[in-house]
């Protein structure tokens, strides 16, 4: 069947710390840590900083300094509140005490200016207010001059003095020779201001050749323009310190053209030249460009924004933050234009990472400098955040796009989240908006991507840029819809409107202020955090697509593939008396299960089926399946739910719906969605003590797609005892590719593997057990225990597949609810011979040792099995199996004991979790590929901040995340793999 075309995955973005949270993303932010950022000053000292300032000392003192006390007179009203819009302020409000913020009104009234973050309908953005009494005192009668570098030397020690928990550095523009370091990072800021007293205007302003000899300062390089051969000492003291420059300048760049700047492989093995591409730089022949025209004598060069540009893309000190979540240190450049505006500074500011300003007198000039002090300090706020196991691809061989969903934890209850689609290339590479490869060799996105639907420059890994998130915001209406439970099945019909004008919405006990939370998102961006929600792709035509997924908001929603729009967003029934949360600040799940669709004839005219069905669980967030008819992409239609497993109390619905036909008799089948009974979080988290657990999620069972009425598919501890614990995954099986699923696999919470099967009758004659082939007719009547672990837990179905003439399961233990977990897990393969019951660790062959040969006692042992060799190192994904070779990722968390924890404080608790990409032999275990190397090894080292996803194969390679690797092969194994149906 070709009903999907696209590989869905889930990226990360993590910056700050949260409170204590279970399942998987405990491990987000599991420990603040204060790192002291680098802010390296670079000092115009060229020789128009001589020049004086007109009226820049006021008339009414010998300080530049604002006294709040004073009334300055002037054309604004004393306690008008005006706000930045682009260059020009705007009035907010006619009277401070107005603003509805004490906070802001008590920093406006003491200081005459605040940042401030602005909100117009959905969309926020950072600005700053300023007081009318201020925007007097800037604007007042001034009589005496000073030269622009007595007031730079003044807001610069005024700066110093007043700053604290930052290492300052100062570097002075040297003539016509790059820059010259005069006081290192960390120096005392009582030392650094009187550097600055020395400070003389003189010489020309080679402001991108500072920035170059800044950057091999940053990277413990040998100086170009600093005449020593001695080596820097690089700042950078840890792998999660933030590294700063402020370039400030009033003038234009001259004598700005070393061959350091473009000489092939001339800057730290790498070259810069046209580094952004904008065509400003070089001519034709090579030769350095200059403006006004390339016979100037003294022209200006643009090489300030490919450097700053370089230093904000480049790894500077490679050797640092290997594997972990802070993989790059590079440098974030601010500039400011003082009496000058230019558009180099501003591109170079854009490039570099950082903020552009412009100062026309001291006060400016310090407002300026406190402005990227704020925005240094917001950044610098570091918190340990490592690499996850979150899963989130779903593909078939014909994929050409990829859709990247971002999640960002910003504080406890406030997670914004994102989806971003880019192109999948035949060879796995995944390419953005212009082509270009968005993925760095490390697994990160490429700052400088674009994302397809992104109409900014680039997009990168920032979960608050581009991507459906930004569509949406430029959307000026939107479609919320949910169910309240009469005849109205159409979603848009009135009665089922998410809106507070709907009188039996608010009847159902939804508030006002919980419909106004949901609708203004979370803070105020539009889509919540993507966690365990796997997106499907549903095409409606040849050029119609719509991508499905839920998000911890209280919404599910439809995206139109082809624009990032919001087509509707669905708030099910059983989230609405939840939503007062939102409000709150405690992270909550809401809509995080994943969906999945059935389809109907072929669409005339195509090779698409029409999609009829969807039916989406809750995960964490809840206890109930929906189902929706999706026949229209724009009307949605409400259908049915699933609250119970047939017999057996639904637990939370972590499990993917799996999609198939099976035979309701011998003669007759139908559309199902085949689901595992959920997860029992009382029983599997609760501490000791909580009294009677209730029990739940012990059940495998199948709904009619059409009515969600259940079948005769429908398996618990009812009607088979040995089905103890809860089910939260499930593998289904066409074995004879008929079209018909036959078998189901899972595993449960306490390491148990059940077979349920329709294609196997089970019987007893003549007093002995017979198990033989049968034509299935929906009994199901096939109900075995194969398999029980010695310890650890079954989140991921067992995956089968044919070797050498026997059927073998495949699946790894561990806890993913608790990652940060202390125990010991396995890798197994068991064969399934279907009279076998009740095998254990005892009847496999420990294949652990690899120098080992097992061939002759695994002929007659049940399988094998080896221990994972990493402390606390556990299996994350199911397994694919694949020219005789399985594949698997685990992860692996970071002891608080480890020994560089100390010495390193970005290496805290669970800091540098590391995931691994295992492929080993599907006869015995060993290992087949030696990844690039020269030995084989069983796994390899994801890179730094690639999420742990299952592998797929993607035709010619296999693929974890957005990284490839080309895919292995055993030529022992005669190997035939089962038709998954899900």
């Amino acid at each position: 069947m070709k009903f999907r075309h696209a590989l869905v995955l889930c990226w990360l973005a993590l910056t700050c710390p949260l409170t204590a949270l279970a399942d998987d993303v405990a491990i987000y932010g599991t420990q603040s840590v204060t790192i002291e950022p680098n802010v390296l000053i670079i000092f115009d000292t060229s020789g128009s900083m001589s020049e004086t300032v007109e009226g820049s000392a006021p008339s009414d003192g010998v300080s530049d300094t604002y006294d709040p006390d004073t009334v300055y007179s002037g054309s604004h009203p004393t306690r008008a509140v005006y706000y930045k819009s682009g260059s020009r302020w705007k009035l907010y409000s006619n009277d401070v005490d107005d603003i509805g913020n004490d906070a802001i009104e008590a920093t406006l009234l003491s200081v005459g200016y605040a940042e401030v973050t602005m909100r117009s309908g959905r969309r926020t953005w950072r600005t700053w207010m300023r007081i009318g009494n201020y925007r007097n005192f800037l604007s007042r009668p001034v009589a005496s001059d000073r030269t622009r570098l007595e007031i730079a030397q003044d807001v610069v020690r005024e700066l110093l003095a007043e700053t604290t928990g930052v290492r300052f550095g100062l570097m002075k523009l040297n003539s016509c020779n790059g820059g010259r370091l005069i006081s290192p990072c960390g120096t005392a800021n009582s030392i650094i201001s009187s550097k600055v007293d020395e400070l003389t205007a003189n010489g020309g302003t080679p402001l991108a050749e500072a920035l170059a000899e800044a950057g091999l300062y940053f990277a413990g390089k040998t100086g170009y323009f600093s005449h020593t051969s001695s080596n820097y000492v690089s700042p950078i003291e840890y792998s999660c310190q933030k590294n700063y420059v402020i370039l400030f300048t009033d003038g234009e760049a001259t004598c700005d053209e070393s061959s350091l700047l473009y000489g092939n492989n001339k800057y730290m093995g790498k070259t810069i030249g046209d580094y952004d591409n904008d065509d400003r730089d070089l001519n034709a022949d090579g030769s350095v460009h200059r403006y006004p025209s390339d016979d100037s004598s003294n022209g200006t060069t643009d090489f300030l924004d490919d450097v700053a540009m370089f230093l904000y893309n480049e790894d500077l000190v490679s050797s640092m933050g290997t594997g972990t979540s802070f993989a790059k240190q590079n440098i974030i450049t601010h500039t400011i234009g003082f009496t000058l505006d230019h558009d180099l500074l501003n591109r170079a500011a854009i490039d570099g990472g950082g903020t552009y300003h412009t100062a026309s007198r001291a006060s400016d000039l310090k407002e300026a400098f406190q402005q990227i002090m704020s925005t240094i300090a917001e950044e610098s706020s570091t918190f340990v955040a490592p690499v996850v196991p979150v899963n989130r691809e779903y593909r078939t061989a014909e994929a050409d796009s990829i859709y990247l969903a971002f999640f960002k934890p910003v504080q406890a209850g406030d997670w914004k989240g994102n989806l971003k689609k880019y192109t999948l290339s035949e060879s796995g590479d995944v390419l953005d908006a212009l082509g270009n490869n968005a993925v760095n060799t490390d697994g990160t996105m490429k700052e400088n991507s674009k994302s397809l639907w992104t109409e900014a420059t680039s997009d990168g890994a920032d979960v608050l840029k581009g991507g459906a998130g930004e569509r949406i915001l430029e959307q000026t209406t939107r479609n919320y819809y949910t169910y309240t439970g009469g005849s109205e099945k159409n979603l848009t019909g009135t009665v089922n409107r998410f809106d507070a004008s709907n009188a039996d919405l608010l009847g159902l006990g939804v508030t006002t202020d919980s419909i106004a939370a949901v609708k203004e998102g979370v803070g105020g961006w539009p889509i919540g955090s993507v966690i365990h929600s796997e997106p499907v792709v549903v095409h409606y035509s040849t050029n119609s697509s719509v991508i499905y997924f839920g998000s911890n908001d209280g919404l599910f929603r439809a995206i139109d593939d082809a624009t990032g729009e919001e087509l509707w967003a669905f708030v099910p029934p059983g989230q609405l008396d939840r939503l007062d949360r939102l409000s709150d600040n405690n992270y909550d799940y809401y809509v995080d299960g994943s969906p999945s669709v059935s389809y109907g004839n072929l669409m005339s005219g195509t090779t698409l089926f029409s999609p009829d069905t969807l039916l989406v669980g809750e995960r964490r967030g809840g206890y109930r399946y929906y189902a929706l008819d999706i026949s229209s992409s724009v009307e949605p239609r409400w259908k049915y739910e699933v609250t119970t497993a047939g017999g057996e109390a639904l637990g939370q619905t972590w499990g993917r719906p799996a999609y198939c036909r099976i035979k309701l008799s011998s003669t007759t089948d139908t559309k199902v969605f085949v689901l595992p009974g959920g997860y029992n979080q009382i029983k599997q988290e609760a501490s000791s003590g909580v009294g009677t657990v209730p029990e739940m999620g012990r059940a495998l069972f199948a709904v009619k797609a059409s009515d969600g009425s259940f079948t005769g598919l429908k398996v618990n501890h009812g009607n088979f005892s040995k089905m103890t614990h809860s089910i939260v995954d499930l593998y289904t099986v066409d074995t004879d590719a008929d079209g018909i699923t036959t078998r189901v696999y899972a595993g449960d919470m306490a390491g148990q593997v059940f077979v349920v099967a329709d294609d196997v009758l089970d019987t007893v004659r003549d007093g002995s057990r017979v198990v033989e082939a049968k034509d299935p007719d929906g009994a199901w009547a096939y109900r075995n225990r194969l398999f029980s672990c010695n310890s650890g837990k079954l989140f991921y179905a067992p995956v089968p597949a044919e070797v050498s003439g026997v059927e073998t399961l495949y699946f790894g233990t561990g806890n993913r609810a608790n990652p940060l977990g202390t125990e010991s897990n396995r890798f197994y393969a068991v064969r399934n011979t279907l009279w076998d019951s009740d095998l254990t660790d005892s009847d496999l062959v420990n294949v652990t040792d690899e120098s080992a040969s097992y061939a002759d006692v695994l002929k007659t042992k049940k399988g094998w099995y080896f221990n994972l060799p990493n402390t606390n190192e556990k299996v994350v994904s199911r397994a694919l199996v694949n020219s005789g070779v399985v594949y698997f990722t685990t992860y692996t968390p970071t002891s608080e004991s480890s020994s560089d924890s100390d010495a390193d404080p970005c290496a805290g608790a669970g800091a540098r979790g590391v995931g691994r990409l295992y492929a080993v032999s599907a006869f015995d275990g060993k290992a087949v590929t030696d990844w690039g190397g020269s030995t084989k090894s069983r796994s390899t080292v994801l890179p730094g901040n690639l999420p742990i996803a299952k592998p797929i194969f993607n035709g010619t390679k296999i693929q974890v995340g957005p990284m490839s690797w080309d895919a292995a092969k055993d030529d022992r194994v005669d190997y035939f793999y089962w038709k998954q149906t899900l």
